[in-house]
Order: structure tokens, then sequence, then C-alpha cells
């Protein structure tokens, strides 16, 4: 499941007592369109579906996509135009952590 040029941000949990394989993407919240963050979550979840491995943990529901982002509103919206989508049946969940401002860094302006 590695993807050149990408970071491999797996991770796993338990929910209602059953392993579950997740992969996470970090919205870093810059300025710009809300669009990019939706194309790249889109791109996930078809790269995804299309791993026989995880569509074998699909149907054990075994595998979910996680998108996080520091603004809540930034969240409400980015689920909002995920819905008006058509979705492989990946389990998403979008999640606002304004604690994560904090931890991320912008590049310095010269």
């Amino acid at each position: 499941m590695v993807r050149f040029g990408s970071s491999n941000n797996y991770y796993f949990t338990h929910s209602e007592s059953q392993p579950r394989l997740g992969f996470l993407r970090v919205d870093l919240d810059g300025p710009g369109r809300w669009d990019r963050i939706v194309a790249k979550t889109l791109g996930d979840i078809h790269w995804h579906f299309a791993i026989p491995l995880i569509q074998t943990l699909l149907a054990n529901d075994a595998f979910e996509i996680t998108l996080l982002t520091i603004q809540p509103a930034k969240a409400d919206r980015i689920c909002e135009r995920l819905r008006g989508k058509h979705l492989p049946a990946v389990p998403i969940q979008v999640q606002a952590l304004p604690q994560l401002a904090s931890l991320i860094t912008t590049s310095p302006t010269h």
C-alpha cells in the first residue's frame, strides 16, 4: 500500500472491539480552496478502494479514512462536499482538532 512520493499515514484502532486499519490525511490549514482537500480525500478513497486487501477489510468493517483539520467550520464544509459525491462504501470521518494549530508550522515568508 506504499505510494511513491507519499507518506505512510496509516494507523490501527479498535472500534467496537473490532481492529481497524485507517488512513489519515491531515489538512495543513493553509489558505486556499476547499476543493483541493476534498479532491485529495476523494483520491485517497478511490485509490484505497481499488486495492483487493482494502476491499476485504471493508467487507469486514475493518478500514476507515480520517481527515483532520484545525477549523470546525472547515470540517463541516468538507463533510458537506463529500456527502454530495458518489463515493465507494469507504467509512470516512472528518474531524476538527483545533489543538493541531500548535503542531503545524508554516514555512517562513521572505
